[in-house]
């Protein structure tokens, strides 16, 4: 390995003086006034295009948030090594970053590469309508486990935090049925849709900060609507370790800069209050025959259990701004 780093190194016009391992993909290269980052990367042949092509955008429209790669002697953005891609970039001294600028960035991105097309709507409210019975089945399963649950004399831990958790559970898929049906008559009015260009695996490591705010790990970038980054990222279990009400209240950040549409707002909910997780996680303790240990279980369905907590926390919060936007439109 030592061997294929002074390698990939050499196509480099730089002559390190110290390497560390940080971990399986990433190394820490000091050159003496500088100190770069060298990621092996998950890159292929079939998604390199698309890798460049961020970089290719983030010059056209100089978004200083993208952290430069840097150019190998041949002027190329990576080395190919032993059929492995890889790339170097400054290395970051990471500070704690800022809310408001994550979004500010992350909303540039998204409103400054945005495609506008038509859909097929009718396909869209048939979908959520089967999305709508597949939720309602949802419930029903929840509630037969709480009662089969109930019958036990003494219950586990986790069948004691299911049925704890039923109330609640029940009150989020009620709220996503009601969001679902004013998504479904929002949308019979619309016959536009954007993809943006995404991160597409936008997490918490991946945001650093000096004086600036950077977004890194480009490589699974691809164009899609953007709430499947902020979906992703709101959806993230370690988001539930940092104060969730900053990036809750700190959102009107992203909307100066990307302005969603009722639609899209309604839609933002929806993804945020999808039970599929936590239903998943009741049945693989139903059907697994209790395989994996009792802390896993109560691990995965607490983390499930919060993701949905955030998302009746973003919906309360955004409510009245809905509402607010259905107020202006009508009159």
């Amino acid at each position: 390995m030592a061997e294929d780093i002074t390698s990939v190194l050499s196509a480099y016009p730089i002559k390190s003086k110290y390497i560390k391992h940080i971990t399986d993909l990433l190394y820490y290269i000091d050159v003496g006034d500088q100190a770069y980052a060298l990621k092996k990367s998950t890159l292929s042949n079939d998604t390199i295009n698309q890798w460049q092509q961020v970089y290719d955008l983030a010059n056209h429209y100089h978004f200083s948030f993208v952290l430069p790669v840097m150019l190998t002697r041949d002027g190329n953005l990576f080395v190919m090594s032993n059929d492995h891609i890889y790339y170097m970039t400054p290395w970051i001294n990471h500070k704690n970053y800022s809310t408001k600028n994550f979004y500010r960035s992350l909303g540039k991105l998204h409103a400054q590469t945005k495609r506008i097309f038509e859909v097929n709507i009718e396909q869209i409210e048939q979908n959520f309508t089967t999305y709508k019975e597949t939720c309602q089945q949802a419930l029903t399963t929840v509630l037969h486990t709480v009662q089969q649950f109930e019958r036990q004399i003494y219950m586990s831990p986790f069948e004691l935090q299911v049925c704890t958790h039923y109330r609640h559970i029940e009150h989020i898929i009620e709220k996503l049925i009601s969001t679902i049906d004013q998504f479904v008559n929002e949308i019979k009015s619309q016959r536009e849709w954007s993809y943006s260009l995404c991160h597409g695996n936008l997490q918490i490591d991946h945001i650093v900060a000096t004086d600036n705010t950077y977004l890194i790990n480009w490589e699974q970038a691809h164009f899609d609507h953007a709430l499947t980054d902020l979906t992703t990222f709101f959806k993230q279990s370690k988001l539930f370790s940092f104060p969730r009400k900053s990036f809750i209240t700190s959102f009107s950040t992203y909307l100066e800069e990307n302005e969603l549409t009722i639609s899209e707002h309604l839609l933002l909910c929806i993804y945020l209050l999808d039970p599929a997780k936590y239903v998943t996680v009741i049945q693989q303790y139903n059907d697994e025959r209790h395989q994996d240990t009792m802390i896993n279980y109560v691990k995965a369905l607490e983390q499930a259990f919060r993701q949905l907590l955030f998302g009746l926390q973003w919906i309360d919060h955004y409510e009245q701004e809905i509402n607010t936007i259905f107020a202006e439109d009508d009159s």
